[in-house]
C-alpha cells in the first residue's frame, strides 16, 4: 500500500501540483437506494473529479462505482 500511495503521490504532484483543497461538488439519488457523490479535487494547476456511487440493496450502503478524470462538464447545471 505505501508504495501505491507514494507512486500515486508522485505523479499527482509532478503533474497537478500540490493538493489545495476537497469539496463535495454534487450529490444525486436515485430512490433510496442508490446515492452519487462528485468531489472537485483542487489542485495547484488543475482538479480532478471523483466519483463515488453507493448502493444500498436493504439495509447496508456498498460502493458501486468509483473513478476520476479531469472532465468538469457534469458538474454544471444543465439548463
Amino acid at each position: 500500500k505505501a508504495t501505491i500511495k507514494k507512486q500515486w503521490d508522485e505523479i499527482i504532484r509532478k503533474g497537478y501540483g500540490e493538493p489545495v483543497s476537497i469539496e463535495l461538488a454534487k450529490e444525486e439519488r436515485i430512490g433510496k437506494s442508490f446515492v452519487k457523490y462528485m468531489f472537485l479535487h483542487k489542485f495547484q494547476n488543475t482538479a480532478l473529479v471523483w466519483t463515488i456511487v453507493f448502493y444500498k440493496p436493504q439495509e447496508t450502503w456498498f460502493v458501486n462505482a468509483l473513478s476520476y478524470d479531469g472532465k468538469l462538464e457534469p458538474l454544471y447545471k444543465q439548463q
